[in-house]
């Protein structure tokens, strides 16, 4: 869990740990509530978005559905 909180891969953390698949790593990870936070200012604000200029998430005004996507209702 540290190794991924540090922004380490998943696929990576699988790998050093010798984990046979994604799914035995996925068993110990869970998204913090900082984490869901970042994501959600990534879908919600225009600077740091993972959007490119010519799209727009359609969400993205929208406070609500972006707690809700995030986790954080």
């Amino acid at each position: 869990m540290h190794l991924y909180l540090a922004g380490v891969p998943l696929p990576l953390v699988s790998e050093w740990l010798g984990h046979s698949s994604m799914e035995t790593t996925q068993i110990y990870v869970r998204a913090t509530d900082e984490m869901k936070r970042r994501a959600q200012r990534k879908l919600g604000g225009k600077e740091g978005s993972v959007f490119k200029d010519d799209i727009a998430f359609k969400y993205a005004d929208n406070e609500a559905v972006l707690k809700k996507l995030a986790g954080l209702k």
